[in-house]
Parts: structure tokens; sequence; C-alpha cells
């Protein structure tokens, strides 16, 4: 499967508000929070590679957005390490991004993404947006905060494993997707 690799440029052209009666939250991990609100017990991995510092850095988190106290969208921020060696050490990249489907096409996931570049873009970081090629939703959201097609990438396997591969980029994409 072929993904593409977006970077932010760190600017955000216009602000879009979340909408009434939403709540914008971060999680963090801790000992008692290893598996943030909505991912599955697979996602402990996250937790473990914080805790044992394999991560590059400490930021690990997770935007969290909320409709009458319910999770409705999660925007997870994960610090580079082993499977994405085209990241800086400071970088993060922008992983399991979901919104409920009652709560889509109201800006969630916009919101979330441009919080995330606003409060992790400087200093010389990045922020890093990996999709799949055929996500319209996706690619539209990063696209629409400013974020610029990078490369076309490969996920590759080690020791017959994919949880063990890397990310691999390819050549730089030749025309606008």
């Amino acid at each position: 499967m072929l993904y593409l690799v977006f970077q932010s440029t760190g600017k955000i052209s216009s602000w879009r508000q979340l909408p009434p009666g939403y709540a914008v939250e971060t999680w963090h991990p801790g000992l008692g929070r290893i598996v943030p609100p909505s991912l599955g017990l697979k996602f402990a991995l996250w937790w473990l590679l914080h805790w044992l510092r394999l991560f590059n850095n400490r930021n690990y988190s997770v935007l969290l957005i909320r409709s009458n106290g319910r999770l409705v969208h999660r925007t997870c921020l994960i610090p580079s390490y082993f499977r994405w060696p085209f990241m800086a050490d400071r970088d993060l990249q922008v992983s399991s991004t979901w919104t409920h489907p009652e709560h889509r096409c109201r800006g969630l996931a916009t919101y979330a993404l441009q919080m995330a570049v606003s409060e992790w873009v400087k200093d010389g970081r990045k922020l890093w947006y990996v999709t799949h090629d055929d996500n319209a939703s996706s690619l539209a959201v990063c696209r629409s905060i400013g974020f610029r097609l990078l490369a076309r990438a490969n996920r590759t396997e080690r020791f017959g494993l994919r949880i063990f591969g890397r990310l691999v980029l390819l050549n730089k994409p030749e025309a606008k997707l």
C-alpha cells in the first residue's frame, strides 16, 4: 500500500473555530494512563515506548475532543522512533486520527490538527502527517491547513513482521495529488 508523507509548513492561513458544544483536552501518558481513550490495548505499545524512552522525545500526547462528555475525536501525536527514520529527534507524527461518524464534517479533525501545529511546530520541530494515498478526507484535512506533500512511502517488514518495519520514503512526488 502506498502512503503519502506530508510535513507542516507551520503556517495556518485561517483558524477554524471549535463548534459550540465541543471541548478539547490533551491526554498525556502516566502510570495509570496507559491507553488513550478510544484506542485499543495494542496501543499500550506506545506507552511502553514512552516509558522505556525509546521515543526520541517525551512529547507523546493525544488531543481529545468531547461532546457532552462523550469522546468524539482523537488526534495522536507520536514522537519519532525507529519506524520513522526520516524524522528528526524532536519531530512528531500525527497518527491514529479518528472522528465518530455522527460528528464528521464539523471541522473537528481540522481544529485538532491546527491546534497541534500551533502548539508543536516551533524552534525547528516538524510535524509529519502520513496517510494512505486513497484517504480523501485525511488528505483534505492536512492540506486545508497548509501541510505540503513531501514524498510517497512504503512500509517495510523486519523479521517478517510489519510492527518492526519502517516507513521508507520513496521519490519526491512528480505531480500534486
